[in-house]
Order: structure tokens, then C-alpha cells, then sequence
């Protein structure tokens, strides 16, 4: 890699680039912490929205978020894109700590739209 394009990384992880943070936790290099909270990429799926990747968000202390908090932490290293988060049946339910399960899609699905 030139020296110039490290450089470039090199300062966007520094200054925590939003879009160079986003892409280093798709590839699964890197967790970014932002206030009290990170979040921690589990890789690409396929699912029936598409590919989506996989990311989980939780407090560095262990302690329940607020939707806001979730939100906030997901929109600063995604900017501009949707994610989803499922609530299983009851039989498949994992609830051993306060971790956020999301996947985050390239593009709102079809029939999406909460404004209206």
C-alpha cells in the first residue's frame, strides 16, 4: 500500500471518519466505541432483504439502552442506512444480556416507509 494511502486510513481512523469507521467494522477490523457504548460487526448474511450485515451494540458497562441510545450509536457509523432489529419466538429467544442484535441493509426494503 503507498505510504500516502496509509496515511489517509491512518487519519481517518483517527479522527473516526464515519464512513471509513463503517467500512473497517463491515470487514469485521474493527469495533468502534462511541460515548459508552460499541459496536461490534458479526459479519455479512444473506437474508431474504438481501445481503445484510450483522452488528451487535451494547453498553460498555452491560446496562440496558434506551432506543435513542441504539439508534444514535448505529446512525454515527452508519449514516444513510437502514438496519432492522427481529424479535424471535419465545423458543428461540437469547436474553443473557443487553446486547442489540440489528442487520443493516444497503437500502430501505421494499414497502418500507414510516412516515406515513
Amino acid at each position: 500500500m503507498p505510504a500516502e494511502a496509509a496515511k489517509k486510513i491512518e487519519d481517518g481512523f483517527r479522527n473516526r471518519d464515519p464512513k471509513l469507521m463503517a467500512l473497517l467494522v463491515s470487514l469485521g477490523v474493527a469495533e468502534v466505541q462511541q460515548r459508552d457504548s460499541y459496536i461490534q460487526s458479526m459479519g455479512l448474511r444473506q437474508t431474504s432483504f438481501g445481503h445484510a450485515e450483522y452488528i451487535k451494540i451494547r453498553r460498555q458497562d452491560g446496562k440496558p439502552m434506551t432506543w435513542r441510545e441504539i439508534w444514535e450509536t448505529f446512525s454515527d457509523s452508519y449514516p444513510d442506512k437502514w438496519a432492522m432489529e427481529f424479535f424471535p419466538p419465545r423458543d428461540q429467544i437469547v436474553d443473557e444480556a443487553n446486547v442489540y442484535h440489528l442487520f443493516v441493509l444497503d437500502e430501505a426494503p421494499a414497502g418500507v416507509n414510516i412516515k406515513r
